[in-house]
């Protein structure tokens, strides 16, 4: 199955609006396997990234790895997640 029909509860979406983060952000995704089947530019040259993850064996690695090296998140960083579940038709 391809990445890009793959169900929709395995796909993240990111908006990046820093080019260093944006290529923080590539730089986990590409060490996790992953490449965007969506890379979009935004208004204000900020990017929206959509990426499938083949499995969630090693979510809370990838996790951690994203919001700390990719996004520059600390135990002190205010965090705001947003999330829409899909049902597949």
């Amino acid at each position: 199955m391809s990445d890009a029909f793959a169900p929709a509860a395995s796909r993240i979406a990111l908006v990046v609006v820093d080019a260093a983060r944006e290529q923080a952000v590539r730089g986990v995704l590409s060490h996790a396997g992953l490449i965007p089947f969506q890379d979009d530019l935004l208004q204000n040259n900020a990017r929206g990234l959509q990426f499938a993850l083949a499995s969630t064996s090693d979510i809370k690695h990838f996790v951690r790895e994203l919001l700390t090296r990719g996004l520059g998140a600390t135990q002190a960083s205010s965090l705001e997640f947003t999330f829409h579940e899909g049902h597949a038709v």
